[in-house]
């Protein structure tokens, strides 16, 4: 006959090892599923970020301006600047400086003497700016995208 020993008080509970195995299993998979969660949604962010500023870098590539002439008559006081938007987007500007002060365009018209609209120069477009002021040697002008478009003039 066998007998069978015993180990510990009767009457004791307590979790056997299968049992704390799957315990520690299911602790250690949602702990990873947590993290992974968490990478997942980082790494999303940044794509995000890293997806918009490439598109904003193709626009600022897309837009672009240049300063075809510029006449500063010192009897009138004013300025005049002709923009042509030589990029394949219309440009949209927004703020303008005569050397270092920030100026509102007295005018802003296309060629023909249309106004201009919504402030915007249009792809192959040649756009006149009269201003009040000295242009202080520099003229900047920035786009509603945050590009800044400057000239030394004078």
């Amino acid at each position: 006959m066998v007998k069978i020993a015993l180990i510990g008080k009767m009457g004791e509970r307590g979790i056997s090892e299968v049992l704390g195995a799957l315990l520690l299993v299911a602790l250690t998979v949602s702990l990873g599923t947590a993290l992974l969660q968490i990478y997942r949604s980082q790494t999303k962010g940044e794509l995000s970020g890293i997806t918009s500023s490439l598109k904003l870098s193709e626009h600022r590539a897309n837009q672009l301006l240049s300063l075809v002439y510029f006449y500063e008559n010192a009897t009138s006081g004013k300025c005049y600047a002709y923009l042509y938007g030589c990029g394949v987007e219309p440009v949209q500007l927004t703020r303008f400086w005569l050397g270092s002060t920030e100026v509102t365009p007295l005018e802003a018209s296309n060629l023909d003497g249309t106004p201009l609209e919504n402030w915007t120069v249009p792809p192959g477009g040649i756009v006149r700016l009269v201003f009040r002021g000295s242009s202080g040697g520099q003229l900047t002008v920035m786009s509603s995208i945050r590009t800044v478009y400057s000239w030394v003039v004078g």
